[in-house]
């Protein structure tokens, strides 16, 4: 009597322990289309690009002037507004 408990209870335990073994492993994302725009060839040497499309998002670098107390505005070499202010 004592030899079956034993192996049922091996067998419960290897049961057990093969259910352990198997974890529920997500789906995963699908892949992410990634371009990338670049105007000259040695914007890649640097690293930089004017823009990056990721999917359906597109992100834009870029740059803008500003006088001298950080408000945005045409630089005087462009001729702005505030040219003869600085």
């Amino acid at each position: 009597m004592a030899g079956r408990f034993q192996a049922v209870a091996i067998l419960a335990l290897a049961m057990g322990l093969g259910a352990c073994d198997r974890e529920h492993q997500p789906d995963s994302p699908p892949p992410r289309i990634k371009q990338v725009f670049h105007l000259n060839a040695y914007e890649k040497d640097f690293g930089y690009s004017q823009a990056v499309q990721i999917d359906k998002t597109l992100y834009v670098s870029g740059s803008m002037a500003a006088d001298a107390n950080g408000r945005p505005g045409r630089s005087r070499r462009h001729g702005g507004a505030d040219a003869g202010c600085l």
